[in-house]
């Protein structure tokens, strides 16, 4: 079986003929046992001694900084469009909600700086990150009013409260091993009693109480799913394929930032549906940070997954829009808006620059 340092040898000399000797199973040459050594060596500390990048903040002034927020008619992305207009950058809002995004123009436009010109500082567009034709109309209307685009920050989510049993309109409660309760059939040791949220109509239409997800229950559940991944998956795609190219061509320091959750990170209960989508939109995030990142296309990259930030968001979930309320004590462990800190002790901010 063939050392180390016989690969190396081959593959040197594959590719430098005429400067490294053929292989030979006489002995191996000193200088292939120190490059063999070298090599590793240089890779790995390359990074180390490698210049980091300038600051943005060198490349590009603040004033000048033309930035996009998808979701920025409430909540985080509302926050950062206050915070981008008041540095005086031109910004760009999108969000579905056309008279929310008209507040938080108005808004902007009264914190940008003294001597601001320019009817175009502050641009919105009504659309869903969901729809490419709307995506293409927002990319239109920066080139036509700023001809291109420096900053990308895609805020745009959806969230759900409820476990897989509950959207399935089936709820679950802990079985106390005191009490008498019906115990499973076979054997099955059960930990939790489960039953009907709801009563649902037999093949014969009768009304019956059932312990398992019924067809509703479950058209429920995948409607559920189809709705979160739309926001939080395919809009993510869409929205990276969509201005990644315009950033590349037209900004000296290009950024794609996304908004994600700590639930994309570490599954939670009550979570397995935003959990599960926030994780397809991260992992699809960072794979086009991969494919695109560094001198492929000299754009940069960056993740947030923050804990629940008290915001509106946590009330626009798509259970909260069926009225169904939070669990208790959910507000004691929020990050707060203001300084980014959280009530609790736990760590609940996560940033990966990918």
């Amino acid at each position: 079986m063939p050392s180390y340092l016989d690969t190396l040898h081959r593959s040197l000399y594959q590719h430098l003929p005429g400067l490294i000797p053929p292989p030979s199973s006489a002995h191996t040459a000193p200088w292939l046992a120190t490059l063999a050594i070298l090599i590793p060596t240089v890779l790995l500390l390359t990074p180390l001694v490698s210049p980091a990048p300038p600051k943005r903040t060198k490349t590009i002034k603040p004033a000048s900084e033309r930035v996009l927020i998808i979701g920025a008619s409430s909540g985080c992305g509302e926050d950062l469009a206050k915070r981008y207009a008041s540095l005086g950058a031109s910004v760009c809002i999108v969000a579905r909600s056309k008279n929310n995004l008209e507040q938080v123009a108005a808004t902007c436009r009264t914190l940008l700086p003294a001597g601001s010109s320019g009817s175009n500082k502050v641009l919105l567009y009504a659309g869903d990150i969901c729809n490419p034709d709307d995506m293409i109309a927002v990319r239109e209307l920066i080139l036509k009013e700023w001809q291109g685009l420096d900053t990308l920050h895609i805020i745009s989510g959806l969230s759900s409260t409820q476990t897989l049993l509950e959207v399935s309109n089936v709820s679950q409660t802990p079985i106390n091993s005191a009490s008498s309760a019906v115990p499973a059939s076979h054997g099955a040791k059960r930990h939790h009693h489960f039953e009907a949220m709801a009563s649902v109509k037999t093949e014969g239409g009768n009304n019956e109480e059932s312990h398992l997800p019924g067809k509703e229950g479950l058209h429920a559940l995948a409607e559920e799913m189809r709705r979160l991944a739309d926001v939080n998956m395919t809009g993510v795609a869409i929205s990276i394929a969509t201005f990644l190219p315009l950033l590349s061509s037209t900004s000296s320091s290009p950024l794609i930032h996304h908004l994600s959750s700590v639930a994309g990170l570490v599954p939670a209960p009550t979570r397995a549906l935003y959990a599960a989508t926030k994780a397809g939109g991260l992992a699809c995030f960072r794979s086009a940070a991969v494919e695109n990142g560094g001198g492929r296309s000299g754009v940069r990259f960056l993740a947030t997954c923050p804990g629940t930030i008290d915001n509106d968001f946590r009330r626009k979930s798509s259970s909260s829009a069926r009225g169904i309320a939070p669990a208790e004590g959910f507000d004691k462990a929020l990050l707060s808006v203001d300084d980014g800190k959280s009530t609790a002790d736990l760590p609940m901010c996560f940033a990966l620059a990918v």
